[in-house]
């Protein structure tokens, strides 16, 4: 018998408690933070995924991203994210992944980074709601130490038509550790969003918003206020894929008996 959210017995199963502290702890870590000078500027950022399902739990994914920024007036930052997510029961998802950031703006300096994440789903129709913890080793070049950051995201989507949705979302970094690079602990980014999706087509889907992204940076802060554009394609399944060709090498037989 499936039991409601409300059955006492399934609360360790439900995502809901996490949900609900996530941005409590951010307004806290906020609420702590010194108000201070920052200096604010205009960004563009363009976010383009590919989603492929490799098996009913596996999926591999990979997400592209050119950022513009100093009041769009040059290329700042080129992302390249590949990973790879196992999806599980009750809306849990766990993945692992690898980013490049060519950092343009400073003479095409190299950042990686290796991270982890779990990440959960849960729906109180119509709403959907996620949240997701990221886990991220940061390599620098020219360093050799390593920067650790853990991420806290929170998001809702809420349907207004059969196609559109509202989303929002906001997300908190915390660095973890000193390097040469990485001089303060503690909070020290915040990023919050808001804007539409909309279901371009049967695998499409595009999305467009405001994000204000808060910075702390030694002696000022830095907000940008940013356009968020962003296209996302499902691609068909493997398992899509082979019966597709089985049907048409089927279809050759039969035209030809």
């Amino acid at each position: 018998m499936k039991r409601s959210c409300d059955d006492p017995r399934s609360l360790g199963r439900n995502p809901l408690p996490l949900l609900v502290l996530a941005p409590i702890l951010g307004l806290a870590l906020a609420a702590a933070s010194p108000a201070r000078a920052a200096e604010e500027l205009g960004a563009l950022w363009f976010t383009a995924q590919l989603h492929a399902p490799l098996t009913d739990r596996l999926s591999a994914h990979l997400l592209l991203q050119p950022r513009i920024g100093d009041d769009f007036s040059e290329l700042a930052r080129i992302v390249v994210r590949p990973w790879l997510q196992a999806s599980f029961s009750h809306g849990l998802a766990g993945a692992l992944g690898y980013d490049a950031h060519v950092i343009v703006k400073h003479r095409s300096l190299l950042e990686q980074r290796a991270w982890q994440q779990l990440s959960f789903r849960h729906s109180w129709a119509p709403t959907r709601a996620n949240a997701r913890f990221r886990l991220e080793q940061r390599f620098f070049e020219g360093s050799n130490e390593v920067a650790l950051r853990a991420r806290f995201l929170i998001g809702f989507a809420v349907p207004l038509s059969w196609s559109v949705e509202l989303v929002a979302r906001n997300e908190f970094f915390v660095n973890l550790n000193e390097t040469g690079v990485i001089r303060r602990t503690g909070y020290r980014e915040n990023r919050l969003f808001g804007g539409f999706a909309r279901r371009l087509g049967g695998r499409t889907r595009g999305e467009v918003g405001y994000q204000m992204q808060w910075v702390g940076l030694p002696g000022s802060d830095l907000v940008n206020h940013t356009l968020m554009l962003g296209l996302a394609v499902d691609l068909p399944s493997l398992q899509d894929l082979w019966r597709s060709r089985s049907s048409r090498v089927h279809q050759r037989r039969f035209k030809g008996s």
